[in-house]
């Protein structure tokens, strides 16, 4: 695996929307939420 670091918010946006989670309790819109809580829409 190698790191990634996005700072523009629409590439941020874009990468998350190729991962998909499924089954019960966490899935994809969980994960893109909890980016958006964190405040990583508009990083540092």
């Amino acid at each position: 695996m190698n790191n990634l670091e996005l700072n523009d918010p629409t590439e941020i946006e874009a990468f998350l929307s190729k991962i998909s989670l499924s089954g019960p309790g966490f899935n994809s819109d969980c994960l893109l939420m909890d980016v958006y809580d964190a405040g990583l829409d508009y990083p540092d």
